[in-house]
C-alpha cells in the first residue's frame, strides 16, 4: 500500500507478493490447463513455441543490425547476445538504441512506431 498524500508506504512480508499489483489472480488458475492445452494444439509444445520465438528475434537482430545510413554508418547498437543462437538463453528480447547518421543517440521519445 501507498499513498501520495503522505511519505507511506507498507511492503508485503514475501518478496514474490511484493511484485505482484493488487489482488492475486486466483482465478486464471482455473484457465492456465485451458492455456496450456491451447498453446499444444495451435503450437505443437513449448519448444516448438520457443524455436518459433528465437526465429523471429533472430530475423529482427539480423534485419536491424544490416540498417545502415546513407553514410555507413549503423542505424541501431545492439546490447547483450550477439549470436541469438541459444535457445536455452534467449529470448525474444532485443535490446537496442537508435542512432543518427552523425552517430549521436536518437531519443526515445522521438521514435514512432
Amino acid at each position: 500500500m501507498s499513498t501520495a498524500k503522505e511519505r507511506f508506504h507498507a511492503f508485503w512480508k514475501s518478496l514474490p507478493e511484493r511484485f505482484e499489483d493488487g489482488t492475486l489472480p486466483f482465478l486464471n488458475i482455473i484457465s492456465l490447463k485451458h492455456g496450456l492445452d491451447t498453446v499444444q494444439k495451435l503450437a505443437g509444445g513449448m519448444l516448438n513455441l520457443s524455436k518459433h520465438v528465437l526465429a523471429v528475434t533472430q530475423y529482427f537482430y539480423h534485419n536491424l543490425k544490416s540498417l545502415k545510413h546513407g553514410n555507413g554508418h549503423p542505424l541501431a547498437v545492439i546490447y547483450g547476445s550477439q549470436t541469438f543462437e541459444e535457445l536455452s538463453s534467449q529470448g525474444g528480447i532485443v535490446t537496442f538504441n537508435l542512432k543518427r547518421s552523425d552517430g549521436k543517440f536518437i531519443g526515445y521519445a522521438e521514435v514512432s512506431i
